[in-house]
């Protein structure tokens, strides 16, 4: 019986991973197109600034707003709101903790439900069902392997 669940979940897998790699594949041939283009119009920027300004002014300005772009997006990229640490809250929260005890019970009832949900999904669900459920068990064991 688990010979052939792991046969089909193995299928399963191969196809999901052959579908994300036609998407990587697409992704980076957009990105190589949008690289192109943009080359494209920053040499026509260019050209266009040194008719109007010069050679060296055009390639100042050009590299100026390429430069002040680029610190725009790292800023953006690397904007992270700051949580408070240390905060009243968060030791009022710690000294209310529960117990050993309701931690492996809440532990061992969550298994009990996932193991349950997967068994119903496996006996009457469709291949996606069963691979849903089947992803949620794994999980669910990595984090009880975790907990315990």
């Amino acid at each position: 019986m688990l010979a052939g669940l792991f046969d089909i979940v193995g299928a399963e897998i191969g196809r999901a991973i052959r579908r994300l790699t036609a998407k990587a594949v697409v992704v980076v041939l957009a990105v190589v197109l949008l690289c192109a283009g943009l080359l494209a119009g920053v040499s026509l920027l260019h050209l266009w600034l040194s008719q109007l300004l010069g050679p060296m002014l055009s390639l100042a300005v050009t590299g100026g707003a390429c430069t002040v772009l680029a610190l725009l997006l790292l800023a953006v990229a690397f904007h992270r709101k700051s949580r408070p640490r240390g905060s009243a809250a968060s030791a009022a929260s710690a000294a209310a903790a529960p117990s050993d005890a309701n931690v492996v019970r809440d532990i061992l009832t969550a298994g009990q439900r996932t193991l349950d949900e997967s068994s119903d999904a496996v006996q009457q669900g469709s291949r996606d069902a069963m691979l849903a459920a089947l992803l949620l068990a794994l999980v669910e064991g990595m984090s009880l392997s975790r907990k315990l």
